[in-house]
């Protein structure tokens, strides 16, 4: 049987309401500098101030002059290549 494209995106695109709810009730608290969500429970505010611990280490550490680590670059010599 084959579907018509009006059938297949109304399937395909419909709210999800769950997922709102969860998001914004559930994991209320969020990080301003990346986003990411937290429970509003006192777990969750533990876990917010750690996270938000871990933006302050990392921009302390560029701070300094010493950046992030970037290992997964592959050097490259340009001399290879041209």
């Amino acid at each position: 049987m084959r579907h018509t494209s009006t059938d297949y995106l109304s399937t395909v695109v419909r709210t999800k309401p769950r997922v709102v709810d969860y998001l914004y009730d559930r994991q209320a608290s969020q990080c301003k500098q990346c986003g990411v969500r937290f429970a509003d429970t006192t777990l969750g505010k533990k876990q917010m101030d750690d996270h938000l611990d871990m933006h302050f280490r990392q921009n302390s550490k560029l701070e300094q002059g010493r950046g992030q680590s970037r290992s997964w670059y592959i050097s490259l010599d340009v001399s290879s290549i041209c």
